[in-house]
């Protein structure tokens, strides 16, 4: 935490850190990048005409996924907190977003469920539930995930604080 001149606080969430999904992901778009460049070398080697241009679609994903999972890692999030405003900050490579919201608009935070849903089919159809718990910010115009990438104690600690300088702030 870090509180600057003229009563902001600034607060900096750490960037996720590298786990075995990012890995799999990672080898997996590297494996997926380099059959794509065999097939599309061996179709130009061959003289195939226009086998090369069916590739594109194959190297627009392989190098989605590649930067999707490289972003997802290098996102930085941080909340920042003057007088009179409050705001989200998400800084990954190529870009930069800020939510800003009035103080008198911002109702609390508080941590709620996001449910997530996934379907394999092997025989018999099954669905796999996926809770994961996030902190919100309460606006007026609805609400917004923020610190997602944390651990559940520094979610806590967030929401907690959150509501403890709106309370101490509006009396």
């Amino acid at each position: 935490m870090d509180t600057q001149a003229g009563g902001v606080i600034a607060l900096d969430a750490p960037r996720p850190k590298l786990n075995i999904s990012h890995i799999g992901i990672f080898a997996f778009s590297i494996f997926w990048l380099g059959f794509v460049a065999v097939w599309t070398t061996m179709t130009i080697v061959m003289n195939a005409g226009f086998m090369p241009l069916f590739s594109i679609p194959f190297w627009v994903v392989g190098i989605y996924m590649l930067v999707r999972n490289f972003r997802s890692i290098a996102t930085r999030q941080q909340l920042v907190i003057s007088g009179h405003e409050l705001s989200l900050i998400k800084i990954r490579p190529g870009g930069r977003k800020t939510w800003a919201y009035p103080l008198n608009e911002v109702r609390g935070a508080e941590i709620q469920e996001d449910v997530n849903y996934t379907s394999r089919r092997t025989g018999s159809t099954h669905r796999t539930v996926h809770v994961t718990k996030n902190p919100y910010l309460i606006i007026q115009s609805g609400n917004k995930k923020f610190f997602e990438s944390q651990s559940q104690g520094d979610k806590e600690w967030i929401v907690g604080f959150i509501n403890q300088f709106l309370k101490t702030k509006r009396g």
